[in-house]
């Protein structure tokens, strides 16, 4: 090839001359891969190739006033992050992703398996998982803000006379008791709701065209090395 000292040399006008003499091969590559990409999305749709299940549902974190028991973010990164993977026996091949809904105190979950029991499953045990524990730390904050109306009952029985002191511990006991007022449980809003995740036509036909493009560059430039290597024989 002209100004290339080696084949790993070539320029970029070098490049698209390369691929101007195998545009044969580019096209039947690329023909080849949105062939395979449309059977992929056909088999798919009819059920030949294993369908992708998904189940949706949404929580709303329990909250004692303003503040959640345990953030919606917080709980998100931990759905991610596989904390809960375990006790829902989640298998490596099938996954969980969680989102907050933006200005509310509402994930959503999102569980996929090829298997649509399976997805139903996850969802189902993933539920009472976290509101298991939302309800366990919401139970300890509660049992804390009762601990504290005691303490401030006992202290006001010491007093024998109202003072300034004795009116502060009742207001830190009523404060206490509408805290326990304003605790919301945590709930269940919306599903668990399965379907089949069906995958665009346009996405599925851009990543066989990628793929045929890519096998097509393989192959026209493994062409060009091999004839070049060959004359190099030759002319030895």
């Amino acid at each position: 090839m002209e100004n290339c000292n080696d084949y790993g040399e070539i320029d970029l006008v070098n490049f698209f001359r390369v691929i101007k003499r195998g545009k044969k091969i580019m096209f039947v590559c690329l023909a080849i891969g949105l062939f395979i990409a449309t059977g992929i999305f056909i088999f798919k749709n009819i059920g030949i190739i294993p369908r992708t299940y998904e189940t949706v549902f949404g929580i709303k974190t329990g909250s004692a006033g303003e503040d959640s028991i345990k953030g919606p973010d917080e709980l998100v990164g931990e759905i991610n992050y596989g904390v809960f993977n375990k006790s829902i026996n989640l298998s490596p091949a099938d996954t969980v992703f969680a989102t907050v809904i933006p200005g509310t105190k509402i994930i959503e979950v999102r569980v996929t398996s090829r298997n649509q029991e399976k997805a139903k499953g996850y969802a189902s045990d993933l539920v009472s998982a976290i509101l298991s524990e939302q309800e366990d730390l919401l139970k300890s904050y509660e049992k804390q803000i009762n601990q504290g109306i005691v303490r401030a009952e006992q202290a006001m029985g010491k007093f024998t006379s109202m003072n300034q002191q004795t009116a502060e511990i009742q207001l830190m006991g009523l404060d206490l008791r509408n805290q326990l007022e304003d605790t919301i449980p945590p709930s269940l809003i919306s599903g668990p709701d399965t379907s089949y995740k069906k995958q665009s036509i346009v996405f599925t036909l851009i990543i066989g065209a990628f793929l045929g493009f890519f096998i097509g560059l393989v192959l026209v430039f493994g062409k060009e090395w091999w004839n070049k290597n060959k004359g190099r024989t030759r002319n030895a």
